[in-house]
């Protein structure tokens, strides 16, 4: 996951002793390849832009299968880790 652009003062909380960074997701931008080809072991990664509650924009790369994997779509609270791992909030 690569940050693209970053936000100061992130809205943060904490669950089980650990700090998180929430954000709803305002939209997912997946990768249009046209007819090209992808390398074999290519890992397709979206854009998704998201919002904090105070209303911070930032944007993120996730990878297209992380996503699925965790059902997380527009309109899904999520939240980080400190180490920058996604969560859908449930």
């Amino acid at each position: 996951m690569k940050l693209l652009r970053n936000t100061l003062n992130r809205k943060r909380f904490k669950w089980q002793g650990v700090l998180y960074l929430k954000y709803i997701v305002k939209q997912i931008l997946e990768p249009d390849y046209g007819c090209e080809e992808r390398p074999e072991n290519y890992v397709a990664m979206d854009k998704v832009l998201l919002r904090n509650e105070s209303g911070q924009e930032i944007e993120m790369e996730v990878a297209d299968d992380e996503l699925y994997q965790k059902r997380i779509n527009e309109g899904d609270w999520v939240y980080f880790d400190l180490n920058n791992n996604i969560f859908k909030e449930e």
